[in-house]
């Protein structure tokens, strides 16, 4: 039995009972994807074990191998090469010291693999405010697929868990399933395909716009070189990164 309405082409041939017949129906439209942001380059350093990543200093991967927690000093954005875990009991917290308009975004120019995590939001954080944005293809992948995974189970005494919004504009995104499934609380993007497995729960959380950020470089300065350094301005947020871009138009260096 079918209750409720099937569409089909108009090449396509129907056999069955009489039905009411609609032409030229109205399908709804999927909500348009964001724009692919340009990261900063990640670092040299590796985050190998248990401490506290900054949003002032880039990275290259974080890699855990289990038991570890990794703070993230928030509000900002936190660039990596890639994130890769393995084991269970891997935990993240995701600091933001009590700022209620602060996001803490983290962008990743490879793949993620979460195995089996546990996040955690603390001093005033929520998943409307978490962002991450992932430019892997999901070559690293079991299946060559994936740019983001999370795998079910336990990681330490709770499930695995993850809070916010993840954007991978090059590759899918997959939820595992299993006898202790994840629970997403927050909005899955992919330019591919998104799965999500078996018993797995999943509760959208808008994402909230993030603030435009305002740089003012202040009044035009003349530099004689050498010059070691100069003080350009202020930004209009905390925790904001920005770069100046010099121009030369032949006679002088306007930075």
């Amino acid at each position: 039995n079918i209750k409720g309405s099937l569409y089909m082409p108009k090449a396509a041939k129907y056999s069955g009972p009489k039905v009411a017949r609609f032409d030229n129906p109205v399908f709804p439209q999927l909500p348009s994807l964001p724009a692919v942001t340009t990261f900063l380059p990640a670092g040299p350093q590796d985050v190998p074990g248990s401490g506290t990543v900054k949003h002032s200093t880039a990275y290259r991967n974080l890699k855990l191998s289990g038991g570890a927690t990794v703070t993230f000093e928030g509000p900002g954005v936190f660039t990596f090469n890639s994130i890769k875990f393995s084991n269970a009991g891997n935990r993240l917290l995701l600091d933001f010291q009590d700022k209620p308009n602060g996001f803490i975004v983290i962008h990743v120019h490879g793949d993620v693999d979460l195995h089996k995590v546990n996040i955690q939001l603390v001093r005033g954080g929520h998943p409307s405010r978490v962002y991450m944005e992932v430019h892997g293809n999901g070559s690293t992948s079991a299946s060559g697929k994936e740019a983001w995974r999370m795998a079910s189970g336990a990681s330490g005494t709770n499930g695995s868990t993850w809070y916010g919004t993840v954007w991978a504009p090059n590759g899918g995104i997959f939820v595992g399933q299993g006898s202790n499934p994840p629970k997403v609380e927050g909005t899955l993007w992919s330019g591919t395909n998104v799965t999500i497995g078996s018993g797995v729960t999943v509760n959208y959380v808008q994402p909230q716009p993030c603030p435009p950020v305002v740089a003012n470089a202040g009044a035009d300065q003349v530099l004689v070189c050498p010059a070691p350094s100069v003080s350009l301005g202020t930004a209009s947020r905390s925790g904001a990164l920005y770069t100046w871009t010099t121009m030369i138009d032949g006679k002088e260096t306007v930075v």
